[in-house]
């Protein structure tokens, strides 16, 4: 999966468990990224985390993905602290604190880097949240949590389209920029 978004690939598939803290209510989701820029997003209420997929999971991955739930494997984790900001036209969350973990317990942390969020029904540049960010000078730029941790951690593998954004991130941490 990390392949394919290096790649640019697009009609893509992004399967996690996300786990929410305070609620304790865990889900296993299935996000398909279209080749028109759209997400879509399935998913269902787990247990717990998951160690090994349960039969229900297996066929919720294998009913709504075209990957094979036996072959795929755990292989980041992440961590950050989640505020949302919800209005009756558009969401606004921003993560901090980001912090990523692979199997062999190797971590990288960036708690200088905030990830803000805008999710609205319908686009607008009106909005006040977009135009509060635009004000300080923020740009909207694409960032997966989930690459950035998997090409900071993982030196060998391609992670040329990445190099920019992980330069930003270096860029931001040493210089703790405020925006």
């Amino acid at each position: 999966m990390f392949g394919q978004h290096q790649n640019g690939k697009s009609n893509r598939y992004k399967i996690r468990q996300r786990e929410y803290i305070l609620s304790k209510i865990n889900f296993l989701e299935i996000k398909f990224k279209t080749n028109k820029g759209r997400t879509i997003k399935k998913r269902i209420k787990i247990q717990d985390e998951i160690t090994n997929f349960s039969e229900r999971e297996h066929d919720f991955l294998n009913t709504h993905s075209p990957l094979a739930s036996d072959k795929l494997e755990l292989k980041l984790l992440n961590h950050f602290k989640r505020i949302t900001l919800v209005s009756d036209t558009e969401r606004l969350t921003i993560d901090s604190d980001l912090s990523f973990t692979d199997l062999e317990g190797k971590q990288k942390s960036f708690p200088e880097i905030v990830v803000v969020e805008l999710k609205q029904a319908s686009y607008t540049l009106a909005s006040k949240a977009m135009q509060a960010m635009k004000k300080r000078g923020v740009r909207p730029e694409s960032f997966s949590k989930y690459c950035i941790g998997t090409a900071c951690l993982n030196t060998g593998i391609k992670s040329n389209m990445f190099k920019r954004k992980l330069a930003l991130v270096e860029k931001i941490k040493l210089n703790h920029i405020n925006i």
